[in-house]
């Protein structure tokens, strides 16, 4: 098959990601490769998305922060939709993982920052919890808010 010579490429199409996320969730031996999946979408995403966060918050800046932050979870996007609507409660950890990686405070100590841009940082945290969670509803998944 031919996702399966692709299973070392990277960056991984939102297509791709999917497809390999299925193969993941039905098979209970695939459970480390659907944590890894979900773990290096996250990081290339996390990385995308780190910025200097020390600069004055006006529309152009806005946008520019908001246009890096859709770029950087457009895989992410239909992957959490996926895994919502096929997962067990096996698979839902690895969910909970990848989204405290968007909410956790972004400045290393000493950095510099103002407090009105750094709360961009969260935008991405923001629009995947609002996808895991219209999910879980559109597929009857309440598993995932308990």
């Amino acid at each position: 098959m031919a996702l399966s010579s692709l299973e070392g490429n990277h960056p991984l199409s939102k297509d791709i990601a999917v497809e390999r996320l299925k193969r993941y969730i039905v098979k209970s031996e695939k459970i480390i490769l659907y944590n890894d999946l979900f773990e290096n979408e996250a990081e290339r995403a996390c990385n995308k998305i780190i910025q200097y966060y020390n600069f004055p918050l006006n529309s152009q800046t806005f946008n520019e922060c908001l246009k890096r932050h859709l770029n950087a979870i457009d895989t992410l996007l239909p992957m959490c939709i996926t895994a919502v609507r096929w997962s067990k409660p096996v698979h839902e950890q690895a969910i909970f993982d990848m989204l405290t990686r968007f909410v956790e405070f972004p400045i290393k100590c000493g950095g510099s920052y103002q407090s009105e841009t750094v709360k961009l940082h969260y935008l991405s945290g923001l629009l995947l919890m609002y996808v895991v969670g219209i999910s879980c509803i559109k597929y009857d998944k309440y598993s995932f808010f308990e």
